[in-house]
């Protein structure tokens, strides 16, 4: 991922300044060049539009450096490679930062009194739902 991402990003025209400088650091150049970069940007597709870099760009990005970076590993060990697996994962990944902490807060409430975890567990059921019946319905698609 580490070799793949920023190549991907230079493709699709996603800029370090939208998805987040790294360094946290700007230089000289990119402070004096935002006025026209947004202009820019302005004036671009739908690639260019600085929403869709900050809710899309980041997910695609990883996504598919991960996929690019796995694939010759499930060639060899399933002897098949489908190229547009992506798709279910743009659907899926926003929700498993938020799965995972709801995840831990049931175990924790678990932990506590086991009925108490219950009104957790149930606020969890819809985006469970949701994330197995994505990648259900895209296993019978793919």
């Amino acid at each position: 991922m580490i070799y793949v991402r920023p190549v991907i990003s230079r493709i699709l025209n996603l800029e370090s300044r939208i998805m987040g400088n790294k360094n946290g650091i700007m230089n000289k150049k990119e402070n004096v060049n935002i006025k026209d970069k947004k202009e820019k940007n302005s004036k671009g597709g739908f690639f260019q539009n600085d929403l869709f870099k900050k809710l899309v760009g980041n997910n695609l990005l990883d996504t598919l450096s991960a996929q690019i970076g796995t694939m010759p590993v499930l060639y060899f060990t399933f002897g098949q490679v489908q190229p547009l697996a992506f798709l279910p994962n743009l659907m899926v990944v926003p929700l498993v930062p938020a799965l995972m902490i709801l995840g831990f807060v049931i175990l924790a409430a678990g932990l506590i009194w086991l009925p108490f975890a219950y009104p957790f567990g149930w606020l969890a059921w819809p985006p469970l739902t949701y994330f197995v019946e994505v990648i259900k319905w895209w296993g019978e698609v793919l």
